[in-house]
């Protein structure tokens, strides 16, 4: 627990000042401001794309488990 605490304290005294990128003190129509933008937008897009891909891979294992539920319990009745 003592380390835990001398962790934290070393964490609180060393830290570093927050500078603001040139995107947030630059003008805000410039091309890097449009750029980073589009940036941000891609890989928010990139995101959506991966979890639509892993809830329909998991929606597919849930509909081929519920068909293979239905198709047992009618061989078996």
């Amino acid at each position: 627990m003592k380390r835990i605490k001398l962790l934290g304290l070393f964490a609180l005294v060393c830290q570093l000042p927050a500078m603001a990128c040139s995107v947030c003190y630059g003008n805000a129509n410039s091309p890097q401001v449009q750029g980073m933008s589009m940036a941000v937008l891609f890989l928010l897009v990139i995101v959506v794309m991966m979890l639509s891909c892993i809830a329909t891979f998991v929606f597919v294992l849930w509909y081929r488990a519920s068909r293979h539920e239905a198709g047992l319990l009618l061989r078996e009745g």
